[in-house]
């Protein structure tokens, strides 16, 4: 039996989502944000917080580059939101969360199911 993930798409993140990315700040400034993946070409460079956005199933953050084109990346690459409990927990020991091995699990499942047929 396979279970929809859908009712377990919102991780803690959803609490913790800005009301609006370009709301006025206390330092009257806009939000920057840093890029923390370490293979993407922009690590750890800085950019103003044009728009934060849940689209297709991914928080994404917008920006505009050195070349002023806006840009998105997905909201995990960034220092947006503060770290997951998990990833801090965890300290590089443990590669996938609990609901990602559920879905490979299924996804596992399913393509056995395929294979029997």
């Amino acid at each position: 039996m396979l279970i929809d993930l859908e009712e377990y798409d919102c991780s803690f993140q959803c609490a913790l989502l800005p009301e609006s990315s370009t709301t006025y700040q206390e330092d009257d400034q806009l939000r920057r944000f840093r890029i923390i993946h370490p293979y993407h070409p922009l690590y750890q460079q800085e950019f103003d917080l044009v728009d934060y956005v849940h689209d297709w199933r991914e928080h994404r953050v917008y920006f505009y580059d050195q070349d002023d084109n806006l840009k998105s990346i997905p909201t995990a690459w960034t220092n947006v939101l503060p770290l997951d409990p998990f990833v801090l927990t965890s300290s590089g020991r443990s590669y996938f969360r609990t609901n990602e091995l559920l879905e490979l699990a299924f996804l596992i499942q399913a393509i056995k199911m395929r294979e029997n047929v």
